[in-house]
């Protein structure tokens, strides 16, 4: 799996192009049939997965909030960890 964190600030829920275009030239240089790009947590949600169409590729963006006192940052490490695990576990029954 490739992953691709992005330390911007996000203006609104729309997908950014350029970040999936680099994660998907990233998974066909590394023939990784999955992407993930990272960004922090903004006012909305920004968890999706979209599948590449004409490839075998699917690239999911999901967020992390960084704003978080420490000890409530293990928690979101922990909620992060099971996305990303869950992606992970969903592509290798995929392609099994």
């Amino acid at each position: 799996m490739v992953v691709d964190c992005k330390y911007k600030r996000l203006t609104s829920e729309a997908l950014y192009h350029d970040d999936y275009y680099q994660v998907l030239a990233y998974c066909i240089a590394t023939r990784s049939p999955n992407g993930l790009i990272v960004y922090p947590r903004q006012e909305f949600g920004v968890e999706r997965q979209a599948r590449i169409r004409n490839t075998d590729i699917s690239v999911g963006q999901c967020a992390i909030d960084c704003s978080v006192v420490i000890d409530d940052f293990e928690k979101e490490c922990d909620r992060f960890a099971e996305y990303v695990f869950s992606m992970a576990e969903d592509a290798e029954h995929q392609y099994t």
